[in-house]
């Protein structure tokens, strides 16, 4: 028998459930295109149990100290780490409804599906020897400090290199996230709407991610197509 102090809340039991159905159809989903690599996965996630950023009680990492020095973002995120392996907050989900929390697990398997974790890191090692030479070439040519040009070059080479491929990874987690959503059976309406309400509305050079609206619009824009309807129709 589990002791309480180990048991599921209730939130966790809702997201477990949440999750188990996403991951299903997300199983189905690589099944069907042959996907193999993703039966090495591990498929787990954490949980970051933590109500409200501002109380005491945190189960992750405990008292008021520790609490106020993590940053807001790890407490307020969700992501992938690539291998089947994410991690979200509960306090992230605060408010949603099944299917707006089935879009996000949905979005963050997208990622591990497309391998964004694996393909990011290898061009951010490709552009390292690149930032590297060209910074030695800049500083010889200018007769400037080697370490300043190779920050600027790398800050350059991050805004048109690798914000641009982030954008678009995002884009490509979001078509995968609302296929699944659909075959896991929740209506990918919820998705968008929450990518509406995000802060961040439009998209800048020094993004990350799409701005809400932007991925709100490419995201209806997916569902309307013949590709959605093929890829979720039940073979």
């Amino acid at each position: 028998q589990i002791s309480d102090k180990y048991a599921l809340s209730e939130f966790e039991q809702r997201f477990e459930s949440i999750w188990k159905k996403v991951l299903n159809a997300a199983q189905d989903y690589c099944h069907a295109r042959d996907y193999k690599i993703v039966d090495d996965y591990d498929w787990e996630y954490v949980l970051l149990n933590c109500e409200n950023l501002d109380q005491e009680r945190c189960t992750y990492h405990g008292g008021p100290k520790e609490h106020n020095e993590l940053l807001f973002g790890l407490l307020n995120n969700a992501c992938s780490y690539g291998n089947g392996k994410l991690l979200f907050s509960e306090y992230y989900f605060r408010g949603w409804s099944d299917a707006a929390i089935a879009g996000t697990i949905s979005h963050e398997i997208g990622h591990s599906i497309a391998q964004h974790s694996l393909l990011a890191e290898r061009k951010r090692r490709n552009n390292k020897w690149t930032v590297f030479w060209a910074s030695v070439a800049i500083s010889r040519r200018t007769n400037s400090n080697l370490s300043v040009t190779h920050h600027n070059v790398d800050d350059f080479a991050d805004i048109i290199s690798m914000k641009p491929y982030s954008r678009k990874c995002e884009y490509e987690a979001d078509k995968i996230g609302l296929v699944l959503m659909r075959l896991a059976g929740y209506d990918p309406i919820a998705r968008i709407e929450t990518q509406k309400a995000r802060q961040q509305q439009r998209t800048t050079y020094r993004s990350t991610h799409p701005g809400g609206f932007d991925r709100a619009y490419e995201s209806l824009q997916f569902l309307q197509s013949t590709e959605f309807k093929i890829q979720t129709h039940k073979r």
